[in-house]
């Protein structure tokens, strides 16, 4: 691995800026998609663009970064409960990159040294909602495709990442170098950076809402008057996407009938009762009022199904 980028934080601008310049650890799951709040598609437009986005806020990102000291803390005592080895955790402040590709970039959020061997250390924290996905050994597919780039990029046999769930449970996994999915992932990487990247070329969206926010983005008043006149390839596609969005749109008005239909029947079964316990769900079916500001002040019972396991 090499240094390319020196981490000031008092120049955000800087960072964001130098990250235009590869594929970090946290895009790979999106290019991959396997990033729910991330697509192919916004990628492609945060490296393309001209300029950098307006801030937005990212509340989860902030707490993260401001618990960083704590998680440190915390990893290095669990660390010590687990594996009965004391370990000093250091920051390293730059982008790093591999050696031979230079766009196959990532920071850390720490790292340490055993028996001479560099291992990155991530720190990630998440709600209660989310904690089947941590369950056993398991880490949600993001954040494996993230430690794998890091590792791809360091060189390490293997890495750490301690998490936080709820603010309530801390805990470590181990992460073993994957060779076969650090060469898929640098291949469906590659291929992005290189055909679409470099290339200015827009990859397909995936209708996924970010995906939807950069095409309003990219185009969001039309040319008055303007007519396509499109190529044989672009009316080919648009043929296609029209008799798809049909198509789909028909199957959304079959699945909504269902979906009310099973409603209506869970609705017949429980008349007047406000709650029901079957099985690992608990079904309530609740008045619930609608004050009247721009509208008329109206009461409904409303119908929720969620598991309390």
């Amino acid at each position: 691995m090499k240094k390319v980028y020196e981490i000031d934080p008092e120049n955000k601008a800087g960072f964001l800026l130098e990250r235009k310049k590869g594929i970090g650890a946290s895009d790979v799951a999106a290019i991959c998609g396997l990033n729910p709040y991330a697509s192919t598609l916004s990628v492609w437009y945060d490296k393309t663009r001209e300029g950098l986005r307006e801030d937005e806020e990212n509340i989860p990102a902030e707490i993260g970064l401001i618990l960083e000291d704590y998680l440190e803390k915390k990893f290095v005592k669990k660390f010590k409960e687990l594996y009965e080895e004391d370990l000093e955790l250091l920051r390293i402040p730059y982008i790093l990159a591999h050696d031979e590709y230079d766009f196959c970039r990532c920071t850390l959020d720490r790292y340490f040294m055993r028996n001479g061997i560099f291992i990155p250390a991530e720190f990630k924290t998440t709600s209660e909602y989310q904690k089947e996905k941590w369950k056993e050994d398991e880490i949600p597919e993001q954040y494996y495709l993230q430690v794998q780039w890091q590792i791809f990029i360091t060189g390490a046999p293997l890495a750490y990442v301690g998490f936080l769930i709820g603010n309530r449970v801390f805990d470590i996994r181990e992460i073993p170098r994957n060779d076969k999915v650090i060469d898929l992932i640098f291949n469906r990487c590659s291929t992005f950076w290189n055909d679409y990247v470099i290339a200015k070329i827009m990859p397909a969206p995936d209708g996924s809402e970010v995906s939807g926010k950069v095409l309003k983005e990219l185009y969001s008043i039309e040319f008055e008057g303007k007519i396509l006149d499109p190529t044989e390839e672009e009316e080919k596609q648009l043929l296609k996407a029209a008799d798809d969005a049909k198509a789909w749109n028909e199957k959304k008005k079959e699945a909504e009938k269902k979906f009310n239909e099973a409603k209506q029947n869970i609705i017949a079964v429980m008349k007047d009762a406000e709650m029901v316990l079957i099985g690992s769900e608990k079904v309530t079916h609740k008045t619930v009022t609608r004050e009247g500001h721009y509208v008329k002040p109206s009461k409904y019972r409303l119908l929720d199904i969620r598991n309390i396991l």
